[in-house]
């Protein structure tokens, strides 16, 4: 989560003399980097299609390419919990096998309790293509544009210009708030309405 605040209220925030409200806060619904958010929401609802799923075919803008697509050396082989929240194509094949984007399947990973190699078998069907003409079009957006092909020979294309968990929210904290995350990222379980309205 990130809040944009002044520095008088970042000075009442360490003093605690007042509740302060951030004019924007960010929250990441996904523990992947936000590059990839609104491919997950674009394939998402392709789970309970996943065996008709002949291929999917992601356009990218460059500059996030090279943070999670095939620019990216690990991408198609991840090795660690960075490169997993970094790879483009396992966070889009976690999705479309319904296996969800959120700290569960992150916690499984790092725990080894998850087989990685049905995720990997679905990520390599995802072919990643560079598309300049998104950022031209959609300027500093993160936006995705994704083409399925099911094995009967149709497809869907989806244009996702703003993900759910792209959406900007306002958030109130006080000293006596609990419904936030701790600083070390662990859920106190309070903030779990948030994050479900995001999903």
């Amino acid at each position: 989560m990130s809040v944009s605040l002044s520095v008088p209220d970042q000075l009442d925030i360490l003093r605690r003399t007042r509740p302060v409200r951030g004019a924007t806060v960010w929250l990441k619904a996904y523990c992947a980097c936000y590059c990839t958010h609104a491919y997950i929401d674009a394939v998402r609802p392709f789970a309970a299609r996943r065996a008709e799923i002949a291929g999917i075919q992601a356009r990218i803008h460059p500059a996030f390419n090279v943070v999670v697509g095939t620019a990216n050396a690990n991408a198609y082989e991840p090795k660690n919990i960075e490169h997993v929240q970094f790879s483009l194509p396992t966070q889009m094949a976690f999705a479309v096998l319904g296996m969800g984007n959120g700290c569960k399947v992150h916690r499984d990973y790092l725990d080894g309790k998850l087989d990685m190699a049905p995720v990997l078998d679905v990520a390599r069907g995802i072919a990643i293509t560079e598309a300049p003409e998104l950022e031209a079009r959609y300027p500093g957006k993160f936006v995705a544009d994704v083409t399925v092909t099911f094995r009967d020979g149709s497809t869907e294309h989806v244009l996702v210009e703003a993900g759910a968990a792209c959406q900007v929210r306002a958030f109130l904290t006080s000293s006596s708030d609990k419904r936030s995350t701790t600083g070390a990222g662990v859920d106190t379980g309070a903030s779990a309405p948030i994050h479900e309205a995001t999903r």
